[in-house]
């Protein structure tokens, strides 16, 4: 058989396997793990994902294809290795350093203890053989950005007891401001989980139970040796939860954008009379625009949708956080108008004059 037809024949087989899987809900183990083990090599082994992106050309229906893709995004966070599975384990927190002097203090590792007894607590409740967390800080373009190939190489160095990996991310420090915005940062850690057991953080009951350990690492960021004892800053961390990588991404990009957006609403000193809030799509598809109208101001502000978030969605979170924070808000203080009515408000309340866009993050 030539080089031609092998390949023809793989992403045939692949095609085959994917079909035969989406047709029977996922429910074909076999077909499962042939296409696993496919993906698995060319995230590993090759510069390129020739028979995958092959495949998703030939599948014929939208729902085999995104399941395709679901595969591609599991085997890119759990990686097999011998008997075992390892798992990407990241820890999405915001951090705000606010200087109290001219003294600049600057911070880019937690503290070990706090990050040790949260992998503990994470060994009993999933079952896994360890648990391991890197202590430096990390961004999540970083993260995101990083070859599957190197980030299993980092990983089995965590996995066999290197304190500081190398080959992994850049690490990221945070300085502190006098009035500093929020920062958000990553924790990495690697599960381990022995066959045949399966990563399960992301099951419900695991994720109900994770909800009692946001302390653990907003701890390593409170009690870090620069921070805890320094006179000359004032620190501030919100965890928003334990996840796989890419859940914690989104988590981290979505828990970091409400806290900006509740720092927004304070900032206004206001207990919601008299405030009205417009937004309307961007036209980019990917930003919402909000044109905050109260008695003293007006003034505009832009934010990133997470992935796959409407504008609906965005929305109902703002509503949620304004009435929470202000008692005389009401919700008919919050509309949703076309771009043309946004852009005529906005010339009506003079917002073009001093427009303040912050950068979304």
């Amino acid at each position: 058989m030539s080089v031609t037809n092998l390949r023809d024949h793989q992403v045939d087989q692949l095609v085959a396997d994917v079909t035969r899987l989406n047709q029977v809900g996922g429910s074909d183990a076999a077909a499962l793990l042939r296409i696993r083990a496919v993906v698995s090599r060319e995230l590993l082994e090759c510069d390129d994902m020739d028979l995958t992106t092959a495949a998703l050309g030939r599948l014929e229906s939208e729902s085999a294809a995104k399941r395709l893709l679901s595969i591609v995004n599991y085997c890119s966070e759990h990686f097999v290795v011998g008997a075992q599975v390892l798992s990407i384990v990241a820890l999405p927190v915001s951090v705000r350093l606010q200087s109290l002097n001219q003294q600049q203090t600057s911070l880019r590792t937690g503290e070990r203890g706090a990050l040790k007894d949260l992998a503990q607590k994470m060994v009993d409740a999933v079952g896994a053989r360890c648990v391991t967390f890197d202590t430096r800080m990390y961004q999540g373009p970083a993260l995101f950005q990083m070859k599957p190939r190197e980030m299993r190489a980092f990983l089995m160095q965590l996995v066999d007891g290197t304190l500081y990996p190398l080959g992994g991310p850049p690490e990221f420090s945070v300085c502190s401001e006098v009035n500093g915005p929020w920062r958000l940062v990553y924790f990495l850690g690697v599960e381990v989980m022995d066959a045949p057991k399966y990563p399960q953080l992301g099951d419900w009951p695991v994720q109900m139970q994770s909800r009692g350990w946001l302390d653990h690492p907003s701890a390593a960021i409170e009690c870090a040796d620069e921070v805890m004892f320094n006179a000359n800053v004032q620190v501030h961390a919100e965890s928003h939860g334990v996840f796989y990588l890419s859940c914690a991404l989104k988590a981290g990009r979505k828990g970091n954008r409400s806290l900006r957006i509740t720092d927004m609403l304070k900032a206004l000193e206001v207990d919601g009379r008299g405030l009205t809030i417009y937004l309307t799509d961007s036209g980019l598809g990917c930003q919402v625009r909000t044109l905050m109208v109260c008695p003293l101001l007006a003034f505009e502000q832009k934010w990133d949708l997470m992935h796959e978030e409407s504008v609906w969605d965005f929305q109902c979170e703002l509503e949620g956080l304004a009435m929470d924070l202000m008692q005389e808000f009401e919700p008919q203080g919050l509309q949703r108008v076309e771009p043309a009515e946004y852009e005529r408000l906005a010339i009506k309340h003079h917002v073009p004059l001093f427009r303040l866009v912050g950068k979304a993050t």
